[in-house]
């Protein structure tokens, strides 16, 4: 059985102004999914590598955003100091980890990892909650 590089390329329509992106088998040309927007033709994609990896598989890297990992503490400022985000004292103390999720061409599955991430966070669970709404 033969295996398959994929990849998602992006179409463009110069004469009606319009693009689309799709998963292409690089050895024969082969136009797998046809979406229109980037995102989903990489969440297909995966999702194909995923079910079939003796099948298909990918050299293209996908960063697939954050994920973050909220505890709470067991002290407060007395042993932290004030919330890192605020600056205001804080009863209870949290920790917020940052990791950044992708594609792991070895493990041919989603990992996460803390490289290119901020470091732990401490502070109020409201005010790091706020963090995670948008990357920084």
């Amino acid at each position: 059985m033969s295996i398959y590089e994929l990849a998602v390329k992006e179409r463009i329509d110069h004469f009606n102004n319009k693009s689309w992106f799709v998963v292409q088998e690089l050895e024969s040309g082969e136009e797998l999914v046809d979406v229109e927007i980037s995102i989903e033709a990489q969440e297909k994609m995966l999702s194909m590598i995923e079910k079939e990896p003796d099948k298909y598989f990918t050299n293209q890297d996908f960063v697939k955003g954050f994920a973050y990992r909220l505890s709470r503490t067991n002290a407060g400022s007395a042993k932290y100091g004030p919330c890192e985000v605020c600056g205001k004292y804080a009863d209870t103390m949290y920790m917020l980890v940052e990791m950044v999720r992708f594609w792991n061409p070895v493990k041919k599955k989603n990992s996460v990892t803390h490289h290119g991430c901020r470091s732990s966070t401490f502070g109020h669970k409201e005010c790091l909650a706020k963090l995670t709404e948008k990357p920084q």
